[in-house]
């Protein structure tokens, strides 16, 4: 399901999603009175595949070892008066 304009048309939102695939279906969802509520189901021809993971092999991207942790100096917090003046 995707978020369309309310004047969109199912031929325009099928010529925006050519390029990830041939669009077997669009449907543009309205409510009883015949009006677009703003959104649209495209249905596709061919779908790709799940990627999966393979056994044995682990990225490590962007992860930091178990006990590591970042050393920045002790800064104190800045002391603010618990009553306003005035």
């Amino acid at each position: 399901m995707i978020q369309v304009d309310y004047a969109c048309t199912p031929e325009e939102v099928q010529q925006h999603f050519q390029s990830c695939g041939t669009v077997n279906r669009v449907t543009i969802l309205t409510d009883k009175f015949g009006q677009p509520k703003g959104f649209a189901y495209v249905e596709f021809v061919e779908v790709s595949a799940k990627r999966t993971n393979v056994p044995g092999l682990k990225q490590y991207f962007g992860r930091r070892p178990a006990g590591f942790r970042a050393r920045r100096p002790f800064m104190p917090s800045p002391f603010y008066p618990p009553y306003a003046y005035g």
